[in-house]
């Protein structure tokens, strides 16, 4: 019998203490001798054969079908093992990008918080586009061109008074409009209405409301201009400079700026440059004449050394000569070309003669009458060869539009 901590001679299981005289067989698979009692076996005659496996060889039989069905679970495991990697990897450029959106995120609430402390001490014009000038004139100003203009609009009205440019500004679309300058550019007509009497030239501003005009012109613009009326020679010569002291108090009272215009048209002796006047007289002036205003009211031009009025053709007549201005002398003539009355000494003239180039002269209205509404062919005037102006004795053009020529 073997001791406690002893293998049996006979019996091949760990801790056997069984006697050696008791009945043992041989495992099939490692051919080793185990006690059948050891094995679980019933007890039998020493003649009987047992044919058995121990329980070492059965746990390696288990182990080996458990690593059988690992070998054929393979494939799957490998199929597992690479959507796991897969799905790893999506994890981690999923991570990656959450990472570069919080990064982002940060930095935008950086700017956000940045820009608010900016609004909070910026005022709404600097994130505002630049203020248009504008310019309310009369007829004065009525041959500029607005696109050699920098964000200037200028708005010449036709017999313009201060209650008339107060009417402009009443319409709907100045409403909500904004300015940087507004220049006031009125007076002339306004003196028309004193009938030669000096005396009402200071009722005659109050009249016609130009304080009212200025108030309306602050209500809209920052700053406000207000302009001198332009020397002239003719009949209303001598109430000029009544009108202007009064005008130059009403700005003061007013408390706007006063824009003289007496300077730029007055020579070194004292005398007014008739170079400037339209006519030599006015009140209307030439183009040198418009364009030095423009300058004297610091309207900003796109070009300094550019004249800015409205580039103008001279109208051929039907011998194919370019007439000239009222009272001048048409080339081989030797005296001045009588002025034409209404019903009279019309010319004719062949109405396709010039009519492209009166097209691009008359390029708002029709090539015989300048009349906006209908176009040439069904003129009123087109048999007749167009109308002439009384004005300047000049075809394609009304006198009523004279001045716009």
């Amino acid at each position: 019998m073997a001791g406690p901590e002893e293998v049996s001679d006979i019996c091949n299981l760990k801790d056997c203490d069984r006697a050696d005289d008791k009945i043992s067989g041989c495992c099939l698979m490692c051919h080793k001798m185990y006690h059948y009692e050891c094995v679980n076996i019933k007890a039998l005659t020493r003649s009987e054969k047992v044919v058995f496996a121990c329980p070492y060889c059965r746990q390696a039989i288990q182990n080996l079908h458990s690593i059988n069905e690992q070998v054929n679970n393979l494939p799957q495991l490998r199929q597992i093992n690479v959507l796991k990697n897969d799905s790893c990897k999506q994890i981690s450029d999923l991570q990656a990008k959450l990472q570069q959106k919080e990064a982002d995120n940060r930095d935008l609430h950086t700017k956000v918080a940045t820009l608010t402390t900016q609004l909070q001490h910026a005022t709404w014009k600097e994130f505002t586009q630049p203020l248009k000038d504008l310019v309310l004139s009369d007829s004065m100003l009525g041959d500029v061109d607005q696109a050699k203009l920098h964000n200037t609009k200028v708005v010449p009205i036709s017999g313009g008074r201060a209650e008339t440019l107060r009417d402009e500004l009443k319409k709907p679309s100045y409403h909500g409009a904004r300015y940087n300058n507004l220049t006031i550019v009125s007076g002339t007509n306004d003196i028309k209405g004193a009938n030669g009497d000096a005396d009402k030239v200071a009722a005659t501003i109050d009249r016609y409301k130009l304080k009212e005009l200025i108030n309306d012109a602050k209500a809209i613009a920052d700053n406000v201009h207000v302009a001198s009326v332009c020397p002239r020679q003719d009949n209303d010569k001598d109430l000029i400079d009544p009108y202007n002291v009064s005008l130059q108090v009403t700005c003061d009272e007013c408390d706007v700026e006063y824009i003289d215009n007496t300077p730029i048209f007055t020579l070194a002796d004292g005398t007014t440059n008739d170079g400037y006047l339209a006519g030599s007289k006015g009140p209307h002036l030439t183009k040198s004449g418009v364009n030095k205003l423009i300058r004297n009211l610091k309207v900003k031009v796109r070009n300094p050394e550019e004249d800015v009025t409205k580039v103008q053709r001279r109208h051929p007549q039907p011998n194919g000569q370019p007439t000239g201005g009222p009272g001048q002398t048409p080339p081989g003539s030797g005296k001045p070309k009588p002025r034409p009355r209404p019903g009279r000494g019309r010319p004719q003239r062949n109405p396709h003669q010039y009519q492209h180039e009166d097209i691009a002269y008359h390029q708002d209205g029709c090539v015989y009458c300048n009349e906006p509404g209908h176009n040439s062919d069904i003129c009123r005037h087109r048999d007749q060869g167009g109308v002439v102006c009384y004005t300047c004795g000049r075809g394609g053009h009304k006198s009523k539009h004279h001045y716009d020529h």
